[in-house]
């Protein structure tokens, strides 16, 4: 009933040229924490979670991210690195700006701490879902061999869930006994 969508580009290990990176995503491509971006209005960038265009995460109705409210909704996907210990999970209001350039933190609809972990190799960046039940789910941002999990939980899903078979049965598949 509730869905999640995860809109990115997404980059490679081997760079445009043929160099393999590897070994030089983390801390070197995508630096560790919040950038000072020479371009745009940014001073303290963090890193778009993916390349080109913003990533996008759009969720149909409320949930928890990381145990914190989110409203319905789009956001912008941004991360801060960090070279040890847990990285910042930042989703923004302003989800249609191309890349972080034009990041302002008075956006921010949550910050969360998520923790890294090593992962099998991935060539190109990718977020899976990687756990799904019935009231919750976790997507993973995977690259290169380091993962970044987060958990979407929808603390109301049996109202939801309620709510929408009453509103069903309210309409046409209401007057056939087999619906019901």
């Amino acid at each position: 009933l509730v869905k999640v969508t995860v809109d990115y580009n997404s980059p490679d290990v081997h760079a445009p040229n043929g160099d393999d990176r590897r070994g030089k995503i983390w801390g070197d491509l995508v630096p560790w924490g919040f950038i000072d971006e020479p371009f745009g209005t940014c001073s303290q960038c963090p890193w778009r979670a993916g390349a080109n265009e913003n990533t996008v995460l759009t969720v149909s109705h409320d949930v928890e991210v990381q145990g914190k409210k989110l409203p319905a909704g789009s956001y912008g996907v941004f991360m801060a690195p960090a070279q040890s210990g847990d990285w910042t999970l930042i989703l923004s209001k302003n989800h249609t700006s191309w890349g972080h350039y034009t990041y302002d933190p008075a956006e921010d609809a949550l910050r969360v701490p998520v923790t890294p972990q090593k992962s099998e190799y991935h060539e190109w960046l990718t977020y899976e879902f990687t756990d799904r039940r019935s009231d919750r789910a976790t997507v993973a941002l995977k690259w290169e061999e380091l993962q970044v999990p987060l958990t979407i939980s929808v603390p109301n899903v049996t109202d939801l869930y309620l709510a929408q078979i009453k509103s069903e049965l309210r309409s046409s598949p209401g007057f056939n006994w087999q619906n019901w």
